[in-house]
Order: structure tokens, then sequence, then C-alpha cells
């Protein structure tokens, strides 16, 4: 339950910290491009605190989710079209429809930029971290040597099994190409159109041997309890 409410809280944090930079990118191109600012606010409802400074109302309101920035003049055109006026209602300086169509352009697409380029400063340094990754390694489990497990009733070898795969053999290269966990196994077998013979490279007690098995065997595949991988 309370991890629920940290993640929900979280996520609503997150949710109010990007509509705050989107607003954010707003306002810093209407002041650039000669745009007059009524209001930038951070979050909803009423202000809590709030002040004048060139021209623009600052206000932190009461519920810190997300925020809004209300341009001078934003409304005239919806106000001239509700009129039925065939001119712009109120056009003037510094309003929104008083600057070029090349100046109100950057001003509307600046919020989804800043979430852009917010997340890029916050992302990358995190992928330039050293951090350790964990992957499944490409050891196997024959099913039909747990037909209990597995619900296979007969106690036959399986197809995996007849084409000579062991239970804890590892696969170390297909075709030639060097794998070091079954995701890479998947990849590969992937790219394999051909119902044909597919040459397998598999360590067995320290030993090594080659064997080719038909591509179709290694279709189903699902996850082993210690980090192995079936093949039926």
């Amino acid at each position: 339950m309370m991890n629920g409410i940290i993640s929900f809280s979280i996520g609503l944090l997150s949710i109010a910290l990007m509509v705050t930079i989107h607003e954010t990118g707003h306002f810093l191109l209407a002041k650039l491009t000669g745009i007059s600012v009524e209001v930038y606010a951070i979050g909803w409802g009423k202000a809590i605190k709030k002040w004048q400074s060139k021209g623009t109302e600052y206000r932190i309101n009461i519920f810190p989710l997300g925020g809004y920035c209300r341009l001078k003049g934003s409304e005239d055109l919806k106000r001239s079209l509700d009129s039925g006026k065939s001119e712009l209602s109120g056009n003037t300086e510094g309003s929104l429809f008083s600057v070029p169509p090349l100046k109100r352009i950057p001003t509307y697409i600046a919020g989804s930029l800043f979430n852009l380029l917010f997340a890029l400063v916050l992302f990358i340094p995190f992928f330039m971290i050293d951090h350790e990754s964990y992957v499944d390694p490409n050891r196997i489990v024959v099913s039909s040597d747990y037909p209990t497990v597995f619900g296979q009733s007969d106690g036959l070898p399986n197809a995996a099994g007849k084409a000579g795969m062991r239970t804890g053999d590892t696969i170390v290269a297909i075709e030639g190409h060097h794998v070091d966990s079954f995701r890479e196994i998947q990849e590969i077998l992937a790219t394999r159109t051909s119902d044909g013979p597919t040459l397998f490279t598999v360590e067995r007690n320290g030993r090594r041997y080659r064997t080719s098995i038909i591509r179709h065997l290694f279709v189903h595949c699902s996850t082993y309890r210690r980090n192995r991988w079936t093949l039926s």
C-alpha cells in the first residue's frame, strides 16, 4: 500500500515537473520574441504568493500540479471569431498576434522543445555513469528432462533432446557468431528465415562440440528457475 502511494506521488510530481518545464519554454521564448506574458504560474488553484515584475505577474499556486503561462492577446482570435469580426480585437503592442508568425511559431513549439532538452540533460549523464547490468545466461534446460515440471507424461526425449542438447549445456556460438546471453541467441535466431539446419557451438563439462539443429526446434522457449532456459 505504502509503495503504491509513493509510486503515485512520484508519478504525479514528475508530470507536474514536465508541465512546469513546458510552460517555462513558452515563457522564455515569448520574452525573447517580444510577446508580453501576463501571468506565469507554478501550480493551479488559488495563489499563495504572487508578485509583479516587468509587466508579468508571477504566481505560486496552492496545488503544485504543473502550471501555466498566459500570453497577452492569446484570446484575441477566439473573441474575434465569436463576435463575427473579420479583424482581431485588442491587437495591441506586445500581444501574441502583434508579432509576425516567425516569432509566434517558436513560442508555441518552445514548450515541447524544452521537454526534449530536459530529457537529454537528464538522461545523457545517467547513461554515461558506469553500472552493472544483469542478463539471462545462455545455459539451457531441456524440458523433457523434467517431465513432471513441464507436464510431459510420455517421458520421451523431446526434439531438443534428440538433437543432442542436454540440461546444463551452454550455447557459445550460432553459425560462428559468439553469444554471451539468451537475448543474443534470440536476436540471431530471429534473423534466420529458413527452416534449414543451424550450426550451434555448445559447451558441456568444459568441452565444446558443434551440432546442427533445425531452427523450428527453438521457436518455443520459456523461462525456467535458476536463470536457465527451457527448450522444447
